[in-house]
């Protein structure tokens, strides 16, 4: 196996790889520490795998094979040294080594005698719908919802759910307190899907997505798994198994609101961060008093043209605001509400409140975010 490939190339698919083969799933299974080459028909094959997440990458332009073969390489190890290189790197597999050179620069690595799993390599799925998405549209749609999602468990709540709705494609992460819903448009024809993607999935497309240069994305799902094309990438991934809330009737709630609070973004958020000073931090090892403090973590907008904002009697603030309906006191974790003022694009929101006790939305072009009040707070 010999071919020398240009360093830019190789570099920017090998960082795109690379976190799959450094889960802990890869190192459970230390052959899969490693990247498998393959060159074939004029083009440069790289396999990544953790057995939940596959990435393929393929490099067809910068490359000049002389031999074709297969090889494995340590994927942190290799990385790093084709970043030393400069431009063109020429790969070669002896008998017992793997030798990379540049000019005068030769660099040998001991070739690693292992087999990579033949049920990773031969696995063919059948597919029963595919779509394709505008790359912008994608990653956005990841972005606004990621921060929603619930990150302490491997659940259906952990990922971001994917759905067709009235020529939409709507995106939605939920924790059970904070939700928000982006919605992409999609070329026709298409067949109704509904899924949900992993953590590690959506944080690999979030980083990688843009890298390419492709405009699409090209989407394939099957009961169980996922595959995803974008320029010479393809990811494929199992589903998080369940069956993610329907939220709609949640926004439907919201279907009459009768209070507006309207204020500068930037005000509010600099008034979160002093409550965040003010807090009193709980020791970690104290599970209970720091549930207990969470619970007691909230700061309660009193609704007006000139809005006050109150945590705990310890920090009183006031933002000017634009405010239509009846006086109202709502109580709310500053958290949440800092994960909606980071979606949002306008520098000046719109609150719409119904009731103390009903969700708090925040509406913008194709994003509808909302957060529940806290319950039971005196006043």
């Amino acid at each position: 196996m010999k071919f020398e490939v240009n360093k830019a190339e190789l570099l920017k698919v090998l960082k795109t790889l690379l976190p799959i083969t450094a889960s802990k799933f890869a190192k459970a299974q230390p052959v899969l520490e490693n990247f498998l080459f393959e060159t074939s028909n004029g083009k440069l094959s790289i396999t990544a795998s953790d057995i939940s997440i596959k990435g393929i990458a393929k490099i067809s332009h910068g490359i000049d094979i002389t031999d074709d073969g297969t090889m494995l390489v340590n994927a942190q190890k290799f990385t790093s040294i084709v970043e030393t290189f400069d431009k063109a790197i020429s790969i070669k597999k002896e008998e017992t080594e793997i030798i990379l050179s540049e000019n005068k620069t030769k660099i040998s690595l001991p070739l690693i005698q292992l087999k990579y799993p033949e049920n990773i390599l031969k696995s063919k799925i059948e597919y029963d719908s595919e779509f394709e998405i505008n790359i912008k549209d994608f990653k956005e749609g990841l972005n606004k919802a990621f921060d929603f999602r619930k990150s302490i468990t491997y659940d259906i709540l952990s990922g971001v759910n994917i759905k067709t709705d009235n020529e939409k494609l709507k995106f939605c992460a939920t924790d059970g307190n904070a939700l928000a819903v982006y919605s992409a448009a999609i070329k026709k024809p298409y067949e109704e899907v509904n899924f949900t993607l992993s953590p590690a999935v959506c944080d690999l497309l979030l980083k990688n997505l843009a890298n390419t240069g492709a405009n699409k994305a090209l989407i394939k799902i099957s009961k169980k798994r996922v595959n995803i094309r974008f320029g010479n990438i393809i990811i494929e991934s199992a589903l998080l198994d369940g069956i993610f809330p329907k939220y709609e009737g949640i926004i439907a709630i919201n279907d009459k609101p009768d209070k507006f609070l309207t204020i500068d973004k930037k005000q509010l958020f600099d008034c979160i961060k002093k409550v965040a000073a003010v807090k009193e931090n709980t020791p970690s090892n104290d599970a209970k008093t720091a549930k207990s403090s969470a619970i007691r973590y909230y700061i309660t907008l009193e609704c007006g043209l000139i809005t006050k904002i109150n945590y705990s009697n310890k920090l009183e603030d006031y933002i000017p605001a634009e405010y239509g309906g009846e006086n109202i006191s709502i109580s709310f974790n500053p958290d949440y509400m800092l994960k909606v003022l980071k979606s949002c694009n306008n520098d000046r929101l719109t609150l719409e409140i119904s009731t103390e006790l009903g969700p708090i939305f925040v509406k913008e072009e194709n994003l509808t975010a909302l957060i529940m009040p806290v319950q039971g707070v005196r006043r």
